[in-house]
């Protein structure tokens, strides 16, 4: 049985790692680390979790009692947490960014080979079947040669006190929190991204918009994420080649249901409703194969590789 910590009350906690474990029988949440045992036990009444250890950060981190810790601070909580939990060989799923720069998530990718645990920043997009499909598709021959690749993902996030995403010191802003997916998916598909150009909006302190255009790999690229509160929902990943277009609609959260679309022939369009396996369903499953023995399919150095693009864009916009 795998017992599982979790590192912060937080909001995504519930979808992130409650619910999918508790759907299986392989793995058990024992502790919960936060600031206020009051809130904690709230917290865990609201989410029906039984006899949860309330502890602190730092306890979490440095227990023997577990095998695992979902990190769900914000980022600016990671490096020294994570770090000292991979160090005493607990595994770890760090919820995403991994750090607040390239620097920080290469000490704990250093950690990660020093004890032999797993470290996975949790992209739970990528491990829904839709991603594997939607890469099916960009081999396809009838696709030709890819030109240019645009992703997009908007969401509307007011600034309301206690919004992390407003608080630069924490890790906010709409490339760190939305950005970054496009980010991921982007350098999964085609490589790492060089010629960066970059212009945020800021506000607040903080990139409420981002747009950046680069090169990843042979292909010309354009992301853009915005979390401005008048922001429609909207999240996709369009690739241009010389036969046409193919679009995948809800890239970051298939399990709600999602479309690949093509004007290609011979490129037949794939429409989803929503799934009761979600993708951090997807997710926990991976990782609990990775813990006992399964190769990764992305391996601990690429979160560093992705907090240096994102360093890059930021460097790009002159935010760093």
């Amino acid at each position: 049985m795998i017992k599982i910590g979790l590192l912060g009350a937080a909001r995504i906690a519930p979808k992130g790692i409650i619910h999918p474990a508790l759907k299986r029988e392989d793995s058990i949440l024992t502790h919960l680390a936060c600031r206020d045992h009051d809130r904690g036990r709230d917290y865990c009444r609201e989410h029906n979790l039984e006899n949860m250890t309330l502890t602190d950060y730092n306890s979490l981190a440095e227990t023997a009692e577990l095998d695992m810790i979902y990190c769900a601070l914000p980022p600016a909580f990671h490096l020294d947490l994570v770090e000292a939990a991979l160090l005493r060989g607990v595994h770890v799923l760090c919820e995403k960014p991994i750090s607040m720069t390239a620097q920080e998530a290469r000490r704990m990718v250093s950690a990660s080979a020093k004890s032999g645990a797993v470290l996975l920043e949790a992209f739970h997009y990528f491990f829904h079947p839709a991603f594997d499909i939607f890469k099916d598709y960009i081999n396809r021959p009838e696709l030709g040669e890819i030109t240019s690749a645009r992703s997009v993902f908007k969401v509307s996030i007011p600034n309301r006190p206690g919004q992390l995403r407003y608080i630069p010191e924490l890790g906010g802003g709409a490339l760190m929190d939305l950005g970054c997916y496009n980010l991921h998916a982007l350098r999964q598909l085609f490589g790492e991204p060089t010629d960066v150009r970059a212009k945020a909006d800021m506000q607040y302190g903080v990139d409420v918009a981002l747009t950046a255009q680069a090169r990843f790999g042979n292909i010309q690229a354009e992301l853009a994420c915005d979390m401005r509160e008048t922001a429609p929902r909207e999240d996709y990943i369009e690739l241009i080649s010389q036969n046409g277009s193919l679009r995948f609609d809800s890239f970051v959260a298939p399990h709600r249901g999602y479309k690949i679309s093509s004007d290609i022939t011979g490129l037949d369009d794939i429409i989803c409703g929503p799934s009761e396996m979600t993708t951090y369903d997807h997710q926990l499953g991976h990782f609990i194969d990775m813990i006992n023995g399964a190769a990764p399919r992305i391996a601990a150095q690429d979160a560093a590789a992705q907090m240096a693009a994102i360093d890059a864009l930021y460097a790009a916009a002159g935010m760093r």
